[in-house]
């Protein structure tokens, strides 16, 4: 006796395959915009600090060490 109503085949694996390939798509365009837009420019805006940080505390001991020698 035939159905009249056909029958849902591969419905899970589809909707698996979708929700796995969904999140995955967004959770990668989240992580690029996350890295691009926050880490980085904060990343820069360190270094730029420790570059001065790093000076002041270079002029600190040469000037110690210039009085040392004298």
């Amino acid at each position: 006796m035939a159905s009249a109503i056909a029958p849902i085949t591969n419905r899970f694996t589809r909707r698996v395959t979708r929700d796995v390939v969904g999140s995955l798509t967004v959770g990668t365009a989240l992580a690029f915009i996350y890295w691009h837009k926050f880490h980085l420019p904060a990343i820069q805006e360190y270094r730029a600090w420790d570059k001065v940080v790093f000076a002041e505390t270079k002029a600190i001991h040469d000037e110690y060490y210039a009085k040392l020698n004298k």
